[in-house]
């Protein structure tokens, strides 16, 4: 493989990648690092799903970009970022195989949330599936060239509950 696939093992039960999970009442999670061309939750070809229990996960993290990943099939959601600031989500695939012919299974309030984090930015990303996109009580988001229920090409139409959902956000950039 020309990529890391980051998944759970055949063992565990419960968890999943966790990139940044300091103890409770702790606010100094990870700092200025870059997760790139990885598969997340899928086998080595992009193409199955190995599912998992729950999301790769941000807190207090900053400086963070996420580029050109692709996120498979999560019990809880593809990406889950809290209490986190100037993070950069650009050129990723969320729950849509890497041949574009398979749709993974999220759950969850979006395959990918951003709770309580600033600075945002998510450029030129592929959302299908049940969720896209979830902003909740954050600010500062920056939401530009990204499909939603469909892919790069535009000939494919997914089914999809929800694109964006926004709850008490501000200072939005949806373009």
């Amino acid at each position: 493989s020309d990529r890391n696939i980051i998944s759970k093992s055949g063992q565990s039960t419960s968890g999943g990648p966790i990139v940044s999970s300091p103890t409770f009442g702790e606010q100094d999670g990870c700092h200025d690092n870059t997760i790139q061309n990885n598969y997340i939750g899928t086998d080595v070809t992009g193409n199955a799903a190995l599912r998992n229990p729950s999301a790769l996960s941000l807190a207090y993290a900053s400086g963070i970009e996420m580029i050109d990943n692709l996120f498979g099939d999560f019990e809880s959601g593809a990406l889950d970022v809290k209490f986190s600031d100037a993070i950069t989500f650009t050129g990723n695939r969320v729950t849509l195989s890497a041949d574009g012919n398979t749709v993974f299974h999220n759950e969850g309030m979006g395959s990918v949330r951003f709770l309580h984090s600033t600075n945002i930015t998510t450029d030129d990303n592929v959302y299908v599936g049940h969720h896209g996109l979830s902003i909740e009580s954050s600010h500062g988001v920056d939401i530009t060239n990204s499909f939603f229920g469909t892919d790069e090409t535009q000939t494919s139409d997914y089914d999809m509950f929800e694109g964006i959902s926004v709850f008490n956000s501000w200072d939005m950039n949806i373009t």
